[in-house]
């Protein structure tokens, strides 16, 4: 949207404008993929391009409304749902119900509501923000609805993979992984 800007300004420090390239991360990133590959992002949302047999595919990307599942923001709703689930209905307390009110600026977690539909003070970055934690929690305290919650963003990322790379006859398939969610001390054992 910002490219006529861009190139202007540019231009105006006597760049030639047919000499400047603009492009996203994304557009970047799938120069790595060569003949087929594919690169799964997985930062505040999840997405996941491939090329198999010289066809471009994209999976999920669409957003933390309708889509995202597999990421930072999918992993915090998450693990919301837990806390308010375990508040409302009296059942254990949810090992992060502190470290989520801390996050969103709440004195209570039955205040996530109102701060996200009403208020909107909780943003889907905020959100993102309890993914480590949850990691943390599932991997150094054991924390089994944690683990839940891991495992689960675990397959929702594997079914894009599974989706982009479906009819490649390729053996050894290429999948470069961008993005927070890989960038945890317990990547390894979640990837």
């Amino acid at each position: 949207d910002k490219k006529p800007s861009i190139i202007e300004l540019f231009a105006k420090y006597g760049f030639d404008d047919s000499k400047v390239y603009l492009a996203g991360d994304v557009d970047l990133a799938k120069q790595l993929i060569g003949d087929e590959g594919a690169i799964l992002i997985s930062g505040t949302g999840s997405i996941c391009f491939s090329k198999v047999a010289g066809e471009e595919k994209r999976v999920g990307g669409f957003g933390y409304i309708i889509g995202d599942q597999g990421g930072g923001f999918y992993i915090g709703k998450l693990a919301l749902e837990a806390a308010l689930e375990s508040h409302f209905e009296k059942t254990d307390p949810f090992v992060l119900t502190g470290k989520l009110c801390e996050i969103f600026g709440i004195a209570s977690i039955n205040e996530a509501i109102k701060s996200l539909y009403t208020d909107k003070t909780i943003t889907p970055g905020d959100v993102a923000k309890a993914f480590p934690f949850v990691f943390d929690a599932a991997f150094k305290q054991n924390d089994s609805r944690c683990k839940l919650i891991i495992e689960q963003a675990a397959a929702e990322l594997a079914k894009h993979v599974t989706s982009a790379v479906r009819g490649s006859s390729k053996p050894n398939f290429p999948i470069y992984l961008i993005g927070d969610v890989f960038k945890t001390e317990q990547a390894d054992l979640f990837i």
